[in-house]
């Protein structure tokens, strides 16, 4: 079934990505994931379809191209994305697919530093207890 695109509403094409179909307007550039592709499709272990449910809500904004009904609009760290609340899928206009990468680079960044900082004083904290029985 052809879906046409929420914001000009030109009929989008199907695009394959890891065995994914996901619906594509060629004339804006937009792209439509239903439930769960978009996770599917992005390599982090950040679930990104969390983090996009969890944003700042904006409004309500364009017509899902699934069940019509007006989608939320939100702010997820600086990037503005369209998200059903029906059948939970998620609109991104063009140049938002990579925005939202680069949020999610930036997540794993900051999360392995903070792991490394864990690892830092566990190991501190064990050479100190080490450190203090030999002192004893």
């Amino acid at each position: 079934m052809s879906r046409n695109c929420p914001r000009c509403k030109q009929p989008m094409a199907l695009l394959v990505k890891k065995h994914i179909e996901i619906d594509a307007c060629p004339a804006c550039k937009g792209i439509w994931f239903d439930e769960d592709e978009l996770n599917k499709i992005t390599s982090s272990d950040i679930s990104i379809e969390g983090l996009i449910y969890t944003g700042k809500s904006l409004g309500r904004n364009i017509p899902c191209p699934q069940c019509t009904k007006l989608m939320k609009y939100v702010n997820v760290k600086g990037v503005t994305v369209d998200i059903c609340q029906d059948c939970l899928g998620i609109w991104l206009d063009a140049g938002e697919l990579a925005a939202i990468g680069s949020v999610l680079e930036n997540m794993e960044k900051e999360k392995g530093a903070l792991r490394y900082e864990i690892q830092e004083e566990k190991a501190e904290g064990f050479f100190s207890k080490i450190q203090s029985i030999f002192h004893k």
